[in-house]
């Protein structure tokens, strides 16, 4: 049950990374709005180093999910990196600019793929 959770999690994580990595490059205007930034043409190459972040972690979650679904530790290992990426970016982000919304997104999504990392991992508890 909490390896079938920890999938979900990290396919759910990996879909809306790659909309949020094709946006960057498609619609950069919309992803600075998300993150309420003026779409001026100095702001949209923040957009670009955006886009290829949000590339990364898309990739690192894909790999995360293959992994963790064939049983392979490494998986499980990178399934804890991301949900510490997340957790920690969610409880950053409210302290300096206090956006609640980060808060529980970011945070909560993380803790529950540590919490199921945790379960799920035959390896981590030998």
């Amino acid at each position: 049950m909490w390896k079938k959770a920890l999938l979900v999690l990290l396919f759910t994580a990996t879909i809306f990374e790659l909309v949020f990595t094709l946006a960057s490059f498609i619609a950069p205007s919309w992803v600075l709005k998300q993150f309420e930034l003026p779409a001026n043409s100095d702001m949209l190459f923040l957009s670009f180093i955006l886009g290829l972040t949000f590339s990364l972690i898309t990739v690192v979650c894909a790999y995360a999910f293959y992994l963790v679904k064939n049983n392979h530790p490494t998986g499980h290992g990178l399934a804890y990196i991301l949900g510490a990426w997340w957790f920690l970016i969610g409880i950053i982000i409210f302290l300096v600019y206090k956006k609640t919304d980060s808060l529980i997104m970011d945070s909560f999504k993380g803790f529950l793929i540590l919490l199921c990392t945790y379960k799920s991992c035959p390896f981590c508890r030998e």
